[in-house]
């Protein structure tokens, strides 16, 4: 194989790597003619060539180059001594984007463009505070409503374990047991203390009331004078009657009581077991709307 072929192959190969160096020297050498032109005070060239050395970096897609910031900042200088501040803030903003502790040496440069270069700083840096606490807002406002929503769904879990724990029993009552003595008919209507006191009072003077008569009908049997044999008898006739009419007007009373208020259903509520598998895992999931569940018969 000839030397020439060699070497020929040897180009070949090296070439793609010396090209992006090639490169480098070409834009720093337009770098160099573009800020000639900023220290000849040629701010109108200097912007176009800083402008399209610009495009060119951005087709590289490396913003952070130390030669892509030097580039801005001159530029930047530039539109400032052609009173284009607005253009000149922007070239600066994107200088501090892609390096935030970029210095700019004060003795450098006019105190135009420092004060400018150091106010979009401060802006940038306003900015970058106001959006770190908006995020720690966001992240405290979620933490919240995550905690709500926990209170929610245990609040749910407790309703749904009372509700569940208790059982509604319903008695279906009938009039015909509400015309019986002794309170029957009240406690069928659930008004217990009114039934507990019918029933306490007619067995007492129902009692009272055959005590009198075997007394009555044992009076003759005593070794008494006739007269207070009558006398007795007397006595005991009265409160025999007096006994006979309370037991009968609370029996009339107790059935008025029970027609009038007659409750046709009973409902009691009981306590029932719960399942010792029944857990939170019944519990909706953590996306589901707990406002929208009903709770306690709401509709």
């Amino acid at each position: 194989m000839s030397f020439g072929f060699r070497a020929c192959t040897l180009g070949i190969l090296i070439a793609p790597a010396l090209a992006p160096w090639q490169a480098r020297a070409d834009d720093f050498t337009d770098f160099q003619e573009a800020r000639t032109a900023y220290e000849r005070q040629e701010y109108d060239t200097a912007v176009v060539q800083f402008e399209a050395l610009l495009e060119e970096f951005a087709a590289q897609g490396d913003p952070g180059a130390p030669l892509v910031l030097e580039t801005r900042k001159y530029l930047a200088s530039s539109l400032v001594f052609l009173g284009r501040n607005t253009e000149a803030s922007r070239q600066f903003e994107l200088l501090l984007q892609a390096d935030a502790e970029f210095p700019l040496d004060p003795a450098g440069f006019p105190d135009e463009v420092v004060r400018l270069f150091f106010a979009v700083r401060e802006r940038l840096k306003r900015q970058h505070a106001d959006a770190i606490a908006r995020r720690e807002q966001e992240s405290e406002r979620r933490r919240l409503a995550e905690e709500a929503q926990q209170a929610r769904r245990r609040a749910l879990w407790v309703t749904m374990q009372e509700m569940a724990a208790v059982e509604t029993v319903e008695r279906q009552n009938s009039r015909w047991l509400a015309l019986l003595p002794f309170g029957v008919g009240q406690f069928r209507n659930d008004h217990r203390r009114l039934g507990a006191f019918l029933a306490s009072f007619q067995s007492l003077t129902l009692s009272a009331s055959f005590v009198t008569q075997w007394a009555h009908a044992h009076l003759a049997a005593q070794d008494l004078s006739e007269a207070e044999i009558v006398r007795r008898a007397d006595r005991v006739r009265a409160a025999n009657i007096a006994l006979n009419v309370a037991f009968c007007a609370s029996l009339i009373a107790g059935i008025i009581d029970a027609q009038i208020r007659f409750r046709p259903v009973i409902r009691s509520q009981r306590p029932r077991a719960l399942p010792e598998s029944l857990s939170e895992d019944f519990l909706p999931a953590e996306n589901t709307v707990i406002e929208e569940w009903p709770i306690h018969g709401q509709p």
